[in-house]
């Protein structure tokens, strides 16, 4: 943690990276996604974290369609031939989260990161879901530490450039994962 803090480059050595445990990655493929509408990647992990029973099969449909239209998951969720494609359930809740997403976007073109994240960890409810997701209460507690620990970090990286916004922000973290 102090490492990260002072930016320091270090190797871990029989343990698991800060950047690499899963709360982490969810949290950082949000911010990526908001950053960058077109990362497949990203979208397809956070797509269903927490779950919003969008399945395997309509994930597939989708992504038949943004390659037959030669556009990103996010952007095949907005379109309207996307409908035909996927039951009216899943189309429902594509464009439930797209909608979400596509608004908290938006704001955070204007709106510090550190207020960004934590709107979306509220709006998704992901303490809640750690607990559920989680074997025990302490594994809950220290996987939602990991998530507040990594909203230090990002409010650090605020302090440092107060003009900073999630893409700039999700830019410089790439230098330091």
């Amino acid at each position: 943690t102090f490492l990260r803090a002072m930016n320091i480059p270090y190797v871990v050595s029989g343990g698991i990276s800060f950047f690499e445990r899963t709360e982490i990655k969810d949290v950082v493929s949000y911010l990526r996604l908001l950053a960058n509408p077109d990362d497949d990647a990203a979208f397809l992990r956070v797509i269903n974290t927490p779950r919003r029973n969008i399945g395997p099969a309509t994930l597939e449909k989708l992504s038949k369609y943004a390659v037959k239209r030669e556009v990103s998951l996010l952007t095949a969720c907005g379109e309207v031939g996307v409908e035909s494609q996927v039951s009216a359930t899943a189309y429902r809740n594509l464009t439930q989260f797209c909608d979400w997403l596509l608004r908290l976007a938006n704001r955070a073109e204007d709106e510090p990161a550190t207020t960004i994240t934590r709107q979306l960890l509220d709006d998704i409810g992901y303490e809640t879901w750690l607990l559920e997701q989680s074997k025990d209460i302490e594994t809950a507690e220290r996987r939602w530490g990991n998530v507040l620990e990594l909203m230090e970090w990002i409010a650090r990286l605020q302090k440092k450039d107060p003009e900073a916004g999630v893409a700039e922000l999700m830019r410089s973290e790439e230098h330091t994962s």
